[in-house]
């Protein structure tokens, strides 16, 4: 991403560097003044010459004050633009490059790079001038006129350049590790006093204020510790320096004192190399404490290059046409895709879509069905194979003639801090307010927006706080139709909904849906049993195909999909779960009781739900209860012992379940369960499930005799070792 040096900005860096050079020249000649008052005025029999060195002096300072307010307007016009400029490009280009980048780049790390990674090239250009440039043209003039003042002190005080610059690279590299460690330690304070300000409730409610203050004690006086030797190998670097410094200047001293006093150099020649002595040190001390703010600005800029050089997204062909109205279908053949180049996501997709129909593409997390959205949408392009759209190749048409013709509904729909009205009108920039309040109608949500202070005209907040989750939904759905779109596209569109929630958006989403071609892509069957075709995915391709009656008598894929989701039965509130013995019976640890000991256990299961970003159970805490997912999704992170490294192991949907060893064995969490959509679950606690077990010893030694051997799958064979005689 290199700058473009334009005319007007080559003329305006010409005249800062000559203004540069006027300064510099001008504090060269107060040096040379002295000398000359010295040597020449203060010996003189009238004034005159004291007259002249002032004169001259006067027209100096004028002009260099006059330079140097031209170059302060240039300089700062000059980094202004060029960081705005800077900024531009950078947001351009990330508009422009491929989602699987914004699918694999996690959003802080892209906003480090609009703030402290552009933040250090702004600090680096708004002190190169005072702090790099004007000191290098002084060092350089100083050194020029001492020797040509003196050729013997000359060379002396050369021995600046390699002790300032050479000397700190003695420790540097330590100074370096210190502060990254201190950099380092103060994230770590920083996290903990976040992760307390998130978890007030829980600490309060588990009287844990003890443990937080003993865990931020510790960390804060590891941090006190590394700030100390940071700081102490800082002020030593520059101790070191300014030693080094200080016996030149003295033995530069101690010569040109000798010279006088050998005949060999005038008083005014000594004093005004003692001068240009300290301008030089100074100067080249002003050079060393800008270098890191260099290195740190390199850094950074490497780091904005990654982030826009990242491969771009899909465009427009040079021969793309326009694409007509949809008439007849939609055709995928043999589409295959990847995102990484080698490993394949989609293999070899076959499928039509005829105009008007609903059809659903389903399956379990990570099996390609949300990707048949991006390259249907073009955010993608197929590596093998085509989609057509009444014969017309997708690649062959404008993006925005094909994004024309399509509504997209999301799981997570951006709300924007700006109106209601504007948010709405976001699916077509030309609505009139006609148009939006009609959308907002059908979806339901116009009572809702007129009960706001102002209606349409009020503004919804950070990532609309003034909506609930069902009303977000609506003025999604209420963008997408807004535009009136011949194809509507449902990505996971009520999977962060509750029950009851869930039920009234999808009847809005039938009633809109009436005469558009709709493809609706979910891992919960419930929602598209009334698909007119279903489309089942697994590990990136097609396995079964059919209506929802076909697809459960074929007692395929998409059976026992349907049967793993089955046997929940939530009340009209949404806030209580009831479980049928039969569904019970499928979990491998329950399957050994018959259906009349099930029926026993199931009102034993208490529903809670979870918001986003909950955890439910945590690596190594105490195990006591067993959890099934009724509905919602979260995510396994599993933190490994020898590394530290923490990755995400499992996605766990509706009829998945977790905790089945620590029920029977009462043994620590193994891996951290945290929900990534409101998720309900029901749980047993081991308490209970003891209590039934009391009952049936037999079936307790043949539960623990399959707990045993789980653990030893899992490669926990230490501590199944401590369960053998259980």
């Amino acid at each position: 991403m290199p700058f473009s040096f334009s005319g007007a900005l080559r003329f305006s860096l010409t005249i800062i560097f000559i203004a540069l050079l006027v300064e510099a020249g001008f504090n060269a000649l107060i040096p040379l003044s002295v000398r000359f008052f010295i040597d020449r005025a203060l010996p003189a029999p009238n004034h005159d010459p004291l007259y002249l060195m002032v004169g001259v002096l006067a027209v100096g300072a004028l002009i260099a004050i006059s330079a140097g307010l031209l170059r302060d307007f240039l300089s700062a016009r000059v980094q202004s633009r060029s960081l705005s400029g800077l900024r531009q490009s950078m947001f351009e280009r990330l508009q422009r490059v491929s989602m699987a980048f914004h699918s694999q780049s996690r959003a802080t790390d892209l906003l480090d790079r609009f703030s402290s990674d552009l933040a250090s090239i702004e600090n680096a250009a708004a002190f190169a001038i005072p702090w790099g440039v004007l000191p290098a043209i002084e060092a350089l003039l100083s050194s020029g006129l001492m020797l040509l003042l003196d050729w013997r002190a000359g060379l002396a005080g050369f021995l600046l350049w390699p002790w300032i610059i050479l000397a700190p690279r003695t420790v540097t590299a330590r100074v370096t590790r210190a502060s990254e460690a201190c950099r380092e330690d103060e994230k770590g304070v920083l996290g903990a006093f976040r992760e307390n300000l998130l978890a007030q409730a829980i600490i309060r409610a588990f009287s844990l204020e003890q443990m937080g203050l003993s865990g931020f004690r510790k960390r804060n006086d590891v941090l006190s510790r590394s700030t100390m030797r940071a700081g102490l190998l800082s002020a030593f670097m520059e101790r070191f320096t300014g030693a080094g410094i200080l016996s030149i200047q003295t033995f530069l001293l101690v010569l040109s004192a000798w010279l006088a006093f050998e005949k060999q150099m005038t008083a005014g020649t000594l004093v005004a190399l003692q001068m240009l002595a300290v301008t030089l040190s100074t100067s080249l001390l002003f050079i060393i404490e800008y270098l890191p703010s260099i290195s740190i600005a390199s850094a950074a800029w490497r780091r904005i290059q990654e982030a826009v050089d990242a491969p771009q997204a899909v465009g427009n062909r040079p021969e793309a046409r326009f694409l007509p109205p949809m008439q007849t279908e939609i055709v995928f053949s043999h589409v295959s895709f990847s995102y990484d180049g080698q490993d394949r996501d989609l293999t070899d997709i076959k499928a039509r879509i005829p105009r008007g129909t609903y059809v659903a593409f389903v399956g379990p997390s990570g099996c390609g069905k949300s990707t048949i959205l991006g390259l249907l949408m073009r955010s993608h392009d197929p590596t093998a194979g085509f989609i057509a759209i009444d014969g017309h190749d997708l690649k062959s048409v404008t993006l925005a003639s094909l994004r024309s013709r399509t509504g997209v509904v999301l799981q997570e729909n951006s709300v924007f801090n700006i109106s209601v009205r504007e948010n709405i009108r976001l699916g077509k920039p030309d609505a009139s307010e006609e148009a939006i309040v009609n959308a907002a109608k059908a979806v339901g949500l116009h009572d809702s927006i007129m009960a706001l202070p102002m209606g349409y005209g009020s503004l919804l907040g950070e990532q609309g706080v003034r909506l609930s989750l069902t009303e977000m939904q609506r003025l999604a759905i209420a963008r997408a139709i807004l535009r009136d779109p011949e194809i509507l596209l449902l990505d996971e569109a009520t999977s962060a909904l509750d029950p009851a929630d869930e039920a009234a958006v999808n009847a809005t989403l039938r009633t809109v849906s009436k005469g558009r071609t709709v493809i609706s892509v979910t891992h919960r069957l419930s929602t598209v049993a009334d698909a007119d075709h279903i489309f089942m995915f697994d590990q990136g391709e097609i396995v079964e195909q059919g209506s929802h009656f076909e697809l459960l008598g074929a007692n395929g894929p998409y059976a026992n999909l349907w049967r793993k989701q089955a046997g929940f039965t939530f009340s009209a509130d949404g806030r209580h779960v009831d479980v049928d013995a039969q569904r019970l019976k499928a979990f491998p640890i329950l399957e050994s009781l018959d259906e009349e000991k099930l029926a026993d256990l199931a009102p034993f299961f208490a529903t809670e739900t979870f918001q986003p970003g909950r955890e439910i159970v945590r690596q190594n805490d105490p195990g006591d209860k067993f959890y099934i997912i009724a509905r919602g999704q979260v995510e396994v992170w599993r933190t490994e012992e020898q590394s530290g490294n923490t990755k995400r192991v499992a996605v766990l949907q509706d009829g998945d379940f977790f905790g089945e060893i620590t029920l029977i064995t009462g043994f620590p969490r193994t891996a951290t369960v945290r929900t990534s959509t409101v998720c309900t679950c029901i749980s047993l606690e081991r308490g209970q499930f003891n209590r039934m077990m009391d009952r049936f010893p037999a079936l307790r030694r043949q539960l623990s005799e399959v707990a045993v051997q789980r653990l030893r799958e899992s490669s926990k064979a230490i501590a199944a070792r401590a369960f053998v005689g259980l």
